[in-house]
């Protein structure tokens, strides 16, 4: 994805998963194309920078969008996995992925003050 003046173009998006393969134009599917005043605060992102389905650098822009709009989003990047890589049966040297995912999502809530502390243990 590469930011234009103020518009936003999916690069490589079109050849790979073009209008014919999903039957709308990708503009549609991007999150980043949905962001203004209106979208809801809170968005938590955890994405690996080996994915070659969604870059990693279109949810750093999703993330820059919606704090753009004041509103609060974090990603979570992380390293060497790739595209569904938080399923329940998916480790990563040795950790399971969906563990360490939950792990950084109790603690990205405890620190916004939506959870108690206590719930993470």
């Amino acid at each position: 994805m590469e930011k234009t003046g103020e518009t936003y173009t999916l690069i490589g998006f079109e050849r790979r998963a073009g209008k014919g393969k999903v039957g709308c134009k990708p503009e549609k599917l991007s999150p980043l194309h949905s962001v203004h005043s209106r979208t809801p605060d809170g968005v938590i992102a955890f994405h690996g920078d080996a994915d070659t389905t969604v870059t990693i650098k279109s949810v750093e822009l999703f993330c820059d969008a919606i704090n753009g709009e004041g509103k609060f989003a974090v990603l979570h990047c992380c390293l060497g996995r790739a595209h569904g890589f938080f399923k329940q049966n998916k480790t990563f040297e040795g950790v399971s992925n969906y563990e360490d995912a939950i792990t950084k999502l109790d603690a990205t809530l405890v620190k916004m003050g939506w959870l108690r502390e206590a719930a993470c243990g």
